[in-house]
């Protein structure tokens, strides 16, 4: 599949996975994550979330799409966010716009969240990957995270299509929503991790950022000073 990259996107992501893991010994193993926005012009703007199947790893849990990646299966890092996007969405990748790492200031207590211990010491490693790394199954994982677009309309719904065995649900979820870990029906969204929730609330935090960075350039006009 082929894609764009925005100026945004460090050249160490277009290495391949062992080639990135030379620079950062102490991680064994590598994961590569999409996570895609959808604006709207009359409400807030939504994350795609996707939910584990009860049957696989953390049941029923929530995240972003994405997976293990390793040189067998992919160029580079880009291209497993890609590769996974479109094998647990049916989405295709068409620009991917920048980096995401995990929010440092946690906005409130985790209690009643419903976010499982899977990721253990989940830290940013301060690179310009924005790598998290995390400790799992007795290994120090990396996991590198991208913002991208699609040239699906993500106002169908049929957009997105899970797939049987991993996921079994799908959901666009608003800031609020991910903050409280909870939909807006009062239905609990438990976070496959920590780690994930906070990569989640910093991708707000930088789309927010980044939008308004985009608007003003558009629109600078000029400031009301009254009369």
């Amino acid at each position: 599949m082929t894609f764009t990259t925005s100026p945004s996107i460090p050249s160490s992501l277009s290495l391949p996975p062992s080639t990135f893991l030379q620079s950062h010994p102490h991680i064994s193993r590598l994961m590569a994550s999409a996570m895609l926005f959808r604006p709207s012009p009359t409400s807030p703007p939504q994350v795609l979330l996707l939910r584990r199947a009860p049957t696989d790893s953390y049941p029923s849990k929530w995240e972003t799409p994405g997976g293990s990646t390793s040189d067998r299966k992919d160029a580079s890092l880009l291209a497993g966010a890609v590769r996974e996007l479109h094998e647990e969405t049916g989405l295709t990748a068409k620009t991917i716009l920048y980096p995401v790492g995990m929010l440092d200031t946690i906005p409130h207590t985790l209690s009643n969240l419903g976010i499982s211990a899977a990721e253990e010491g989940a830290k940013n490693e301060g690179d310009d990957a924005r790598t998290v790394s995390f400790l799992e199954t007795g290994q120090t994982w990396g996991k590198v995270t991208v913002v991208v677009d699609v040239h699906e309309d993500l106002d169908d719904d049929a957009s997105v299509r899970v797939r049987d065995g991993e996921h079994d649900r799908w959901a666009w979820a608003t800031e609020e929503e991910v903050k409280g870990g909870r939909w807006m029906d009062g239905e609990e969204i438990g976070f496959v991790s920590e780690g994930v929730w906070r990569t989640v609330l910093e991708g707000f935090r930088l789309y927010a950022e980044r939008e308004g960075r985009r608007l003003m350039m558009r629109f600078p006009g000029k400031a009301d000073k009254g009369p």
